[in-house]
């Protein structure tokens, strides 16, 4: 399902979703973080992804998974 979705795109392709805290803590301290995807960003993640589409693996796990807790 995960390559059906990303297609031949690589992960740098897309924005990604991120809990908060790590987002929070990645922009403080630099700290490494995963994407609800499983991507794991090193080093300072971007502020601005207005650019990029969002990863359809983190729309998908966003819309079926979180919203329902």
């Amino acid at each position: 399902k995960v390559k059906e979705l990303m297609g031949d795109n690589e992960p740098d392709d897309f924005s990604h979703y991120f809990k908060k805290s790590d987002l929070d803590a990645n922009l403080l301290d630099g700290k490494v973080i995963h994407a609800f995807c499983g991507f794991k960003k090193e080093g300072l993640a971007h502020t601005d992804v207005s650019h990029l589409p969002v990863c359809p693996v983190c729309q998908y796990l966003w819309d079926h998974v979180f919203q329902k807790e």
